[in-house]
């Protein structure tokens, strides 16, 4: 019983972190230019798979436009808050499916170590770094920046 409680619980997390996420990208103005619309940069947090720890895990997507019709590589890295560039995606192997490219990370613990930023007061910015390589084509890049209000950061 107590599982498939905490197991609702972590849904509903995830689905709520996903939509406020999702809202507050929407006060950001999407990065475009001729080839590419980025459609989201935001993250989810779930329960690992001993349902133990929470994990972040950033998720990252852009809608290609009719003269983009086949990617080389996609690398996605964040910039700021840290002014380093951390290499969150690295697909060598992109696929456009129905116009839409996706990438996601890999689960990182969601605790006050790993993700200081996520417990921190105030909103919390990210800028991320897409590096678009079209086949046979020189590299383009967008920044996309996003903004974390507290409503979204609230963790249990």
């Amino acid at each position: 019983m107590s599982f498939n409680l905490n197991m609702k619980r972590s849904v509903l997390w995830c689905v709520c972190l996903a939509l406020a996420a999702c809202a507050s990208f929407q006060s950001n103005r999407p990065a475009e230019n001729d080839r590419v619309k980025i459609e989201y940069a935001g993250f989810i947090t779930a329960a690992d798979q001993d349902n133990q720890q929470a994990q972040l895990i950033w998720y990252f997507n852009f809608s290609a436009k009719p003269s983009l019709k086949k990617l080389e590589s996609v690398m996605v890295e964040e910039v700021l808050p840290d002014k380093s560039f951390l290499v969150l995606v690295q697909d060598n192997a992109p696929v456009l499916k129905d116009g839409l490219w996706a990438g996601r990370t890999a689960g990182v613990p969601a605790n006050r170590t790993s993700t200081p930023w996520l417990y921190a007061k105030n909103a919390s910015t990210s800028t991320f770094r897409f590096t678009i390589k079209p086949e046979g084509e020189p590299p383009f890049i967008l920044y996309q920046p996003v903004s974390f209000p507290d409503s979204v950061k609230e963790v249990s």
